[in-house]
């Protein structure tokens, strides 16, 4: 029972850790980006293989405009693909880009981003309360 303990207590610092990473890579881009304003264009359509088949994700195609004028486009991928796309074409949407790679670019507050975060969180210390209660029966 000790060793599931520690394999679990394994499994739940690196989903923390994940989700650190993440959120730190989320939060230095952010600091360092252009904001300009986008509009979605399209929902582009992506199959996935899953363990149960494949399941249909939509991901939001977005153009803005950079400070210098130049129009970019690009799709933003979430870890998580949505199923049922929080964004709808028309949606006018804020961006965060890199001034000097625009197609490096991310919508600001991106929901599918946030929950991933917030789902590697919540899971790594719902393992951590498992192993909690299991060294605590050991």
């Amino acid at each position: 029972m000790l060793v599931a303990g520690v394999i679990c207590g394994v499994i739940g610092i690196g989903l923390l850790i994940n989700a650190l990473v993440a959120w730190w890579r989320q939060r230095s881009f952010v600091a360092r980006a252009t904001r300009a304003e986008g509009t979605v264009v399209e929902l582009v359509e992506y199959v996935e293989d899953t363990d149960d088949g494949t399941k249909t994700v939509y991901s939001p195609k977005v153009r803005f405009r950079t400070v210098e004028g130049r129009e970019v486009e690009f799709v933003e991928r979430a870890r998580l693909g949505a199923i049922v796309s929080p964004y709808h074409e028309g949606d006018v949407v804020r961006v965060h880009y890199d001034a000097q790679k625009p197609e490096d670019a991310m919508l600001t507050g991106q929901r599918g981003r946030r929950t991933a975060i917030i789902a590697f969180v919540g899971l790594g210390l719902l393992v951590f309360a498992v192993v909690a209660s299991v060294l605590e029966l050991a």
